[in-house]
């Protein structure tokens, strides 16, 4: 996936078998070695056993695992947050004693950590409660279960949700220690985690490459954290800022290469871990010499919009672009159109299709504004 300002173009990495594959139905993805991935894909006769699939080169090269034993149909996938050879796997439709397994190098072999207890039980949802050494969540369609550590058996898991429930997903809210599920059929719930997890950073970035000099970059915070009493602080190589402690903080580059960020996490507990990412900055967006198609409105009611900018104020907009009309016009047609406290402002076509151009209502600073092309 590439982003180009507001616009994400995605390619196509691979093509699983298409002869007896079906649907890719889950992928997990490793937070330590994000090139690390599991995919799950059904059979395309939905009763006959799919496939689980594992890369470690961002999708050029796929290997299919040599899964466990048991009804290898539906699968339930969950990956570790420090160690991108530590991943799970749940049988949607495993027979009792053929539940759920880990493996530790990267699902070459396998360890069953299915007990009596699960007997009867339908997964539904597996999830690693990342910070922990292996702890799990399983979700049935009946209950909830949960298994603490390395070596300990599931125990059931309904403090503060419903005796019985029939679950859909479930994910931990690392921000405010809780455990969030949506069920079927009993809506949302969420209660407390059971136990205490180790913070991991990782920052994140709307894009990593921005096409214009001008470009902001908007960072965040995707850490395993809990935001209570928690800081951040962020470091940008020749940034501006240069440092912050917000925990989104929008940063523009002084100009073209690549850009060194860095961020620091500190918990409740005092502990701090940090993690560092590259953005480059490129030259792409200069304005065109002769007149083309960035943009084409052929129909009525055609129009690119811009998305409001969390509702900041500006007071200074500068464009240029060559306007080509194709045959008349309407009576102040829209070439750009803004609104401010319910009054619009832009630059549109005159009454009469004339050639000249009309500045509505509010004041706009405008540079090298239009080039108009008489043909």
């Amino acid at each position: 996936m590439e982003d180009r300002g507001r616009r994400l173009i995605f390619t196509l990495i691979h093509t699983f078998d298409q002869t007896d594959g079906g649907n890719v139905t889950q992928i997990a993805i490793s937070r330590s070695h994000p090139e690390t991935m599991v995919v799950a894909q059904r059979n395309a006769n939905t009763w006959s056993e799919g496939w689980v699939w594992r890369t470690t080169d961002g999708g050029t090269t796929w290997t299919s695992l040599t899964l466990p034993t048991g009804y290898k149909r539906r699968f339930l996938l969950t990956v570790s947050g420090t160690d991108p050879e530590r991943l799970w796997i749940g049988y949607s439709d495993g027979a009792n004693g053929e539940k759920v397994f880990e493996s530790i190098d990267g699902g070459a072999s396998w360890t069953n950590l299915t007990t009596s207890l699960l007997d009867g039980e339908a997964p539904t949802t597996l999830v690693h409660l990342l910070g922990t050494d292996g702890a799990l969540f399983l979700g049935t369609n009946k209950s909830v279960y949960y298994r603490p550590a390395s070596g300990q058996d599931w125990t059931l898991f309904n403090d503060g949700l419903p005796k019985e429930i029939n679950c859909n997903i479930i994910r931990p809210f690392y921000r405010d220690k809780k455990l969030r599920l949506a069920a079927y059929g009993k809506g949302f719930w969420e209660t407390p985690l059971p136990d205490p997890f180790q913070s991991i950073c990782q920052p994140t970035v709307d894009k990593r490459v921005a096409y214009c000099e001008r470009d902001t970059f908007q960072f965040d915070d995707y850490s395993v954290l809990a935001h209570e009493n928690a800081s951040w602080s962020w470091t940008f190589d020749s940034g501006n800022p240069a440092v912050s402690d917000s925990r989104n903080p929008k940063v523009v580059f002084p100009g073209t290469g690549e850009y060194d960020v860095t961020l620091t996490i500190t918990d409740e507990t005092g502990f701090t871990a940090s993690r560092s990412l590259v953005v480059e900055v490129k030259n792409e967006c200069q304005p065109d010499t002769i007149p083309g198609f960035a943009l084409r409105t052929a129909t009525d009611g055609d129009a690119a919009i811009m998305p409001n900018q969390e509702g900041e104020p500006f007071d200074e907009l500068t464009i240029s672009a060559w306007v080509k009309p194709e045959g008349g016009q309407a009576s102040y047609a829209g070439i750009v159109i803004g609104a401010f406290e319910g009054s619009a402002f832009g630059l549109n076509v005159r009454d009469n299709n004339s050639s000249g151009l009309s500045l509505a209502r509010r004041r706009l600073v405008v540079e090298q504004w239009i080039h108009r092309c008489s043909r």
